[in-house]
């Protein structure tokens, strides 16, 4: 099958593609050089092709769930990015929602989906969103801090 070696070979862009995710989720002090930027978004755009490869050639099971994590990585990085810097709201609202579709219990995506929706003015549904991620994890400080942001923020609007 020539779309298995294919994708083969593209094991490794989604290997960097992993790497650029984990340090642009640990990037919230520092910022990333333009050309690693630029370099994500190659990747993530490659990704999402070999995503739907891998599903219209119904490749073996883990390779399909590899590039679906991968994909709900990507997404939400470039969603968080967004959302924190009060920009493009609206895409950031897109790669959010696609992001939790595709890891529904991905508490990282979760918070992304309710920081964006807070980022918005929908304090309500940012406080139903974050609800999920402390049913999920209940213990998580984070949590419950955003869930107190959230809060503040809807008995102020009102």
């Amino acid at each position: 099958m020539k779309v298995a070696l294919l994708l083969e070979k593209r094991r490794q862009n989604w290997q960097e593609l992993e790497g650029l995710c984990t340090q642009l989720s640990m990037a919230s002090k520092k910022k990333l050089p333009a050309a690693q930027v630029s370099r994500f978004a190659t990747l993530y755009r490659a990704a999402c092709a070999d995503l739907a490869l891998a599903y219209a050639y119904q490749l073996p099971q883990n390779t399909v769930q590899y590039l679906h994590r991968l994909v709900g990585q990507a997404h939400n990085q470039l969603a968080w990015a967004a959302a924190k810097c009060r920009r493009e709201l609206d895409e950031a609202l897109k790669h959010a929602r696609r992001a939790v579709e595709l890891e529904p219990d991905n508490t990282a995506s979760l918070d992304t989906l309710a920081e964006t929706h807070y980022q918005r003015g929908e304090y309500e549904k940012a406080i139903e969103t974050i609800n999920k991620c402390m049913e999920l994890e209940p213990k998580d400080p984070h949590h419950a801090a955003q869930l107190e942001r959230f809060a503040k923020a809807l008995a102020g609007k009102k």
